[in-house]
């Protein structure tokens, strides 16, 4: 069954705590009983776990982490200063951390804004569901989707936490629709457009209208897609723009996935949704690229298409922490096959 629930404010207090435990060393010199304590403080009250979330799943960002690191090297690969210019240079490394630090709280503070009300929008793992706005716009969720809803005088603002959503827009130029994911920001006037979030890439599919997007950490690189395109989006870049059916584009409405080029880490992400199995797969597959339609309620057939096409086995050894019986797919052990066509030979001799 679907949920919705409307999560309360947080209070100034509130946000400045959860930002100081994040972003200002609160964590880093926090005991082992205060930690315990905090994390018992957000559990009481879900809109601070949604805040916490936010914050710690941006501040661990991988693209995040890399932005921080390359501060750290530019730094180190400065001259070294004259005397004359000590003052301004000692200051350079404290300024990139407090700039980087803005930007994460910015994005924070976007997420889970102070408005009167936050409406959390949920579906559950094999279950779709159609919710309309109140301005007129209709939602609909593909399984395993979260998402958050504020609406207010002059924007009408989405935050999609995990998940893939369908939107068909109300059009109102003075009140802009935008969406957000950990990587991208999204704005359309009057138009019905697709959003996939998955792991570190976010999909935008437009079937009708405009949607300008851009990433979430570079909004000045901004790109405008129209009805029949589709772009992949990191929290740093913009990918390439390709064309597609519109026909087809909304293919988990009628229970298939279409894909093309798809790395299958992804794949995996999507096919977890509708599954009553965990899908899981080793380093060594996570890269390759998947074509071919899926029928996202068959998960076996699924699994004989990967193991038919691409050479994959089911493997036993995999030890995942869920309560779902694990999928977990690998090449063969190419040492341990070489050694039963070695002992096959020699046994035939």
């Amino acid at each position: 069954m679907n949920r919705v629930t409307l999560l309360p404010t947080l209070t100034h207090h509130e946000e400045e705590r959860i930002c100081h435990w994040f972003l200002h060393g609160g964590l880093e010199q926090a005991t082992d009983q205060q930690r315990l304590e905090f994390d018992r403080w957000l559990a009481e009250n879900e809109a601070r776990q949604h805040k916490a979330d936010a914050i710690s799943g941006i501040w661990n960002d991988p693209e995040f982490s890399a932005a921080l690191a390359a501060f750290d090297t530019n730094t180190l690969a400065d001259e070294q200063p004259s005397p004359q210019s000590s003052y301004s240079s000692s200051y350079r490394w404290p300024a990139a951390i407090a700039a980087c630090l803005v930007l994460a709280t910015a994005i924070v503070l976007h997420l889970a804004p102070n408005s009167n009300s936050l409406l959390k929008l949920q579906t559950e793992r094999l279950q779709t569901s159609q919710y309309p706005l109140e301005d007129g716009s209709i939602v609909d969720m593909s399984s395993d989707t979260e998402l958050l809803v504020r609406y207010e005088r002059t924007e009408r603002h989405i935050d999609l936490t995990q998940g893939e959503a369908k939107f068909s827009v109300a059009k109102n130029p003075q009140r802009p629709f935008t969406v957000q994911t950990r990587q991208a920001a999204m704005k359309a006037l009057g138009t019905v457009f697709n959003v996939d979030q998955r792991d570190s890439i976010t999909e935008l599919t437009v079937l009708e209208g405009r949607v300008e997007i851009s990433p979430i950490t570079n909004q000045s690189q901004k790109t405008v897609l129209t009805a029949g395109q589709r772009i992949r989006v990191s929290q740093r870049a913009l990918g390439v723009i390709s064309h597609l059916d519109t026909d087809a584009s909304s293919d988990w409405e009628h229970g298939l996935l279409i894909a093309e080029n798809l790395p299958l880490a992804e794949l995996i992400i999507e096919l977890n949704r509708y599954s009553n199995r965990h899908w899981a797969a080793a380093d060594n597959v996570n890269e390759l690229t998947v074509n071919g339609r899926f029928n996202l309620r068959d998960t076996n057939k699924n699994l004989v298409i990967l193991q038919a096409l691409y050479g994959l086995e089911n493997h036993p050894r995999a030890v995942i922490n869920t309560d779902l019986q694990t999928i977990y797919l690998t090449l063969p052990d190419m040492d341990q096959k070489a050694n039963q066509e070695t002992d096959k030979k020699m046994n035939q001799g």
